[in-house]
């Protein structure tokens, strides 16, 4: 019997071994979507206009670089406090140069979120955080990040669709932001009761599922992640919450963005405007989010939005992407910096106090 076992278990091994590289293929083949969506719409663009729009921008380039800052120094706060335990003992200066770094290497790795957050892990082990806390501050974070997406992307479309008229009555935008609060206050309920978030999902898959073999491993990641959100809800109620609220704030500058944009353009548009594209592009980001640094994707989300809202110029999404992609390689390069100095100087200054270099 043990011996006719052994094939399934073999096969049960390749199909995990192959899982990886089906992963890395799909990346590869979307990072290639990407570059032939930018190759056509730049072939059809007039590109002498779209230089004249950006040489237009000059020194005011510099605000708009300078105004991610805001959001991701809020993203820093919002992560400090998701740390379990006692107050962590990084300065939120070095945790923004380990945040920085961490995401910059995630917008060039086509593994994404994964090798950002190892990368922070990393360092943070630098700094005597243990590999624990770092993991579980991060998978706790990238929660509150979805939910909080989730809140800016359906509120905006509802305020949005209430402003261009869409909605029948101001009373459907209201009741539909009413209705996805309530779900924000469910979610809450469930992790203060203990009973979790993703085991929903389990129960779910295992009704599903009914009648045929079950493979508990297969869900054990979602109830370790489960027991972790709702350990840290119950100790850190407050510091939870307040990172749900930094996590929907840090996304206003980029509405920012987009207004000074338009106005160095000499393009009117209201603030809902911006958020209308600024909450389209978050969706198309989230839906291209296996694509590395969503090459591709966020150039079509903003041909999109812009298109809906009636933007004037056919080149303006394009010169509005360029820019944004060129303050996204100006904050990559300053991540590239921030890890140099972490490992490096740091390092030295460190071992010249007496304390002895720490092992990357």
């Amino acid at each position: 019997m043990a011996t006719e076992d052994r094939p399934p278990d073999s096969e049960t091994a390749s199909q995990k071994g192959a899982k990886p590289k089906i992963r890395a293929a799909l990346k590869l083949a979307g990072l290639a979507l990407g570059i032939a969506l930018i190759y056509f719409f730049l072939s059809n663009s007039n590109l002498e206009e779209i230089w004249g729009q950006v040489s237009n921008i000059g020194w005011r380039f510099v605000p708009l670089t300078g105004v991610m800052f805001l959001s991701f120094y809020i993203d820093t706060v919002g992560w400090k406090l998701c740390f379990p335990g006692p107050a962590l003992n990084v300065s939120l200066a070095d945790l923004f140069m380990i945040r920085l770094a961490g995401e910059s290497l995630a917008q060039i790795n086509p593994t994404n979120v994964i090798a950002g957050d190892t990368m922070k892990a990393v360092l943070l082990k630098r700094d005597g955080v243990n590999y624990t806390q770092s993991i579980v501050s991060l998978a706790v974070y990238r929660f509150i990040t979805f939910i909080a997406a989730a809140t800016f992307v359906i509120a905006g479309v509802f305020v949005f669709f209430d402003y261009i008229g869409v909605l029948a009555s101001k009373g459907h935008a209201i009741a539909g932001i009413l209705a996805f609060f309530f779900i924000i206050i469910f979610i809450f309920y469930r992790l203060h009761s203990g009973r979790g978030i993703f085991s929903l999902a389990i129960s779910a898959a295992g009704i599903l599922r009914r009648g045929r073999d079950n493979d508990p491993a297969r869900f054990e990641k979602l109830r370790e992640l489960d027991r972790e959100l709702v350990d840290f809800f119950r100790k850190k109620k407050t510091d939870f919450l307040l990172a749900y609220i930094c996590s929907v704030v840090h996304r206003l500058p980029e509405v920012l963005e987009y207004w000074l944009i338009f106005s160095f353009l000499g393009i009117e548009a209201t603030v809902l405007s911006c958020l209308a594209i600024s909450v389209g592009v978050t969706f198309f980001k989230f839906m291209g989010s296996f694509i590395p640094g969503q090459l591709g994707i966020e150039e079509y989300g903003n041909k999109v939005m812009m298109d809906f809202i009636k933007v004037p110029g056919s080149s303006t999404w394009l010169t509005v992407s360029i820019l944004r992609r060129a303050r996204q390689i100006v904050w990559i390069v300053l991540g590239m910096l921030a890890f140099l100095y972490l490992v490096k100087i740091r390092r030295d200054r460190t071992s010249e106090a007496g304390e002895g270099p720490v092992s990357f």
